[in-house]
């Protein structure tokens, strides 16, 4: 059976960093979205997947249209 999948806009640090975590947790698998700090995404990203769900970090810019159209359309089962 296939887990929900958040995606968690700002989710390198601060709240989104711990919505993404919680997230991992509670059984979702989460995409995190950053603007221009992969590493703190990266983290993110090993955390969740560290709670035993899968993740996947993407680079986009949320206040920019074509950025946001991209992010969407990135395939989310690429998260491992």
């Amino acid at each position: 059976m296939s887990r929900p999948v958040l995606l968690v806009a700002g989710g390198s640090r601060g709240i989104g960093a711990a919505i993404a975590k919680l997230a991992g947790a509670s059984g979702y698998d989460v995409a995190v979205n950053y603007n221009s700090n992969a590493k703190a995404a990266s983290g993110v990203v090993d955390a969740v997947k560290a709670a035993g769900a899968r993740a996947i970090a993407i680079q986009g810019d949320m206040g920019r249209e074509a950025d946001i159209e991209r992010v969407f359309a990135e395939p989310t089962s690429s998260a491992r």
